[in-house]
């Protein structure tokens, strides 16, 4: 019984260290807001923690940018690659949207 305690307690403590460290990367939040929600995460552990982690996932961590040339777009009859548009000509028939 005692061992059971043990992983448990030691499970929890794993998660809120882990919750605590992924709220320390996060950029989008003031440093006060860390604060508070590091006090939750060990005030409140599990609901803290799942809590504040769903919080740092949700962030978008993807760079958001205007810049096209890096993929390939099919955009409004225009083919953009290497940073130049062309017009595609696939379809001379452009009324059947």
């Amino acid at each position: 019984m005692t061992k059971i305690v043990v992983t448990l307690v030691l499970l929890l403590v794993a998660l809120n260290i882990y919750a605590t460290l992924s709220l320390a990367k996060c950029s989008s939040y003031e440093p006060i807001q860390k604060w508070l929600q590091g006090f939750i995460i060990w005030v409140f552990p599990i609901l803290g923690a799942l809590l504040v982690l769903s919080l740092a996932k949700g962030e978008s961590t993807e760079k958001l940018t205007t810049d096209l040339s890096s993929q390939n777009f099919y955009l409004a009859g225009f083919d953009i690659n290497d940073g130049t548009a062309e017009a595609d000509h696939r379809s001379s028939d452009h009324a059947n949207y």
